[in-house]
């Protein structure tokens, strides 16, 4: 009788006392786990009024946030109007073009 089969019966020998110490169990592979049911009694929270709210800090930060970049972007506005204004105007009443031609690369000698 080599290794192997001696394995086998002394796992066949244990498998045989378990069985008969637990009748009950044999051949029951899975004991299923009774979960509680999970109900909500209410409505979930409206997360974007929630993130908003006045007593919420991090909704406190949006709303400066926005207010600040508002500020910020009419500043912009009125810089970019006066730019624009300020440039001589052609017949339709847009920004002249006077664009200059620029060198590229090494300066071309006369000789």
């Amino acid at each position: 009788m080599d290794a192997q089969a001696r394995r086998r019966k002394r796992r066949e020998a244990k498998q045989a006392a378990w069985k008969a110490a637990n009748p009950l169990l044999v051949g029951i592979r899975f004991i299923p786990q009774p979960q509680p049911v999970i109900r909500l009694s209410r409505k979930p929270e409206d997360r974007i009024a929630k993130a908003l709210e006045v007593v919420n800090e991090y909704g406190l930060q949006i709303q400066q946030n926005v207010q600040r970049y508002q500020r910020l972007r009419q500043l912009e506005q009125q810089k970019n109007s006066l730019i624009y204004r300020a440039q001589p105007k052609n017949t339709s009443g847009l920004p002249d073009a006077h664009g200059k031609e620029k060198r590229h690369g090494k300066s071309i000698p006369l000789i």
